[in-house]
C-alpha cells in the first residue's frame, strides 16, 4: 500500500496497480467529523481482511481516534481511546501572528497476529483491538527503572519562544514510550523507552537515556533494563534474526545500530 493524500493504492512487488483505495471522508458517515488529512496518521492495511486502520484526529488536540475502514464495502467506524486522551493535556501550540508551531505526543499502531496494537508516548499502557470480536483491551504496567507516564502541568498555548522553550523542556525531561514490536526467536513484545537529559542552557537534550523493555504474549511485564552507551533516540527499529536493528546516520550514509541480547 503507498498512501497519499490524493490516491491511495495497492501495488505488487512489480509495481503493478492491483486497485485503488478511497478514504476521504465524505464517503464515510461516521468519519465526517474528522480532517480527512489526519487519516494517513499511521495508516496500515491489512490484506487478509482488507481493512484500512489508521489513527486520525485533531492536529491541536493531539488525541487521536481508531479508525476502521473497510476498503471493499466504503463503510467506517471510529473508536476512541480514552486512556491515551491524556496526550492532549501534553501538546505545546506557539501561536502568534507571525510563527506557529506544535509540539504533541505521537500514537503509533502496528498489526500483530491480526490485532491491532496502539501505544502513545505519553505512557506505558498499550491498546489491543481484536477485529474478530470487536473487543478494544487496555493494559497497563507498573515499570520499576522508569515513571508509567508523564506527569505535571503543561501550558498548552504559548504566544512567546521563551515560553514555548520553557514548557518543551518540561516534556522532553520525561519518559517517552515507543511502538511495540514482536520478535518471534524469543515470542515476546519489545519497546523502547527514552528520557532526554537536559543541559544548562540548550532547549534540546544534550543526551539521552534509552531503555529496553520486555513482555509477554500476554502483555505482562517481563523485563527493563538501561541499554549502555546508547545515548540517541532510536528510529524505526525492528526485529531481524533474533537481533534489534535501528536506522542510524553514518557519515550521511544509513546505517544500523545492531543489539544482541544474551537473555
Amino acid at each position: 500500500m503507498i498512501p497519499s493524500v490524493s490516491k491511495t493504492a495497492i501495488h505488487n512487488l512489480q509495481g503493478k496497480l492491483l486497485s485503488n483505495l478511497s478514504i476521504v471522508t465524505d464517503d464515510f458517515e461516521e468519519l465526517n467529523r474528522i480532517d480527512e488529512f489526519t487519516l494517513l496518521n499511521e495508516i496500515h492495511f491489512d490484506p487478509n481482511s482488507g481493512i484500512l486502520y489508521s489513527l486520525p484526529g485533531n492536529y491541536t488536540s493531539g488525541i487521536r481516534e481508531l479508525a476502521i475502514i473497510n476498503s471493499t464495502t466504503n463503510k467506517g467506524n471510529l473508536i476512541r481511546l480514552p486512556e491515551m486522551e491524556k496526550a492532549g493535556n501534553f501538546r505545546v501550540f506557539f501561536n502568534t501572528e507571525n510563527a506557529k508551531s506544535i509540539e504533541m505526543e505521537e500514537y503509533s499502531l502496528s498489526i500483530i497476529d491480526d490485532k491491532i496494537y496502539i501505544t502513545c508516548t505519553i505512557g506505558s499502557g498499550v491498546y489491543r483491538y481484536d477485529p474478530t470480536t470487536n473487543e478494544l483491551e487496555y493494559f497497563e504496567f507498573n515499570h520499576q527503572l522508569i515513571p508509567n507516564e508523564k506527569t505535571g502541568e503543561i501550558i498548552n498555548e504559548v504566544y512567546s519562544e521563551k515560553e514555548f522553550n520553557a514548557e518543551y523542556r518540561k516534556i522532553r525531561s520525561q519518559v517517552s514510550f515507543l511502538k511495540l514490536i514482536w520478535d518471534n526467536e524469543t515470542s515476546r513484545f519489545y519497546r523502547l523507552a527514552y528520557k532526554g537529559v537536559l543541559g544548562d542552557q540548550q532547549i534540546e537534550p544534550i543526551s539521552y537515556e534509552v531503555f529496553l523493555l520486555a513482555y509477554s504474549e500476554n502483555m505482562e511485564l517481563i523485563g527493563e533494563a538501561l541499554i549502555p552507551d546508547f545515548n540517541q533516540v532510536p528510529e524505526s527499529y525492528f526485529f531481524k534474526d533474533g537481533q534489534l536493528w535501528s536506522y542510524v546516520n553514518v557519515r550521511d550514509e544509513l546505517g544500523f545500530a545492531v543489539f544482541t541480547f544474551d537473555f
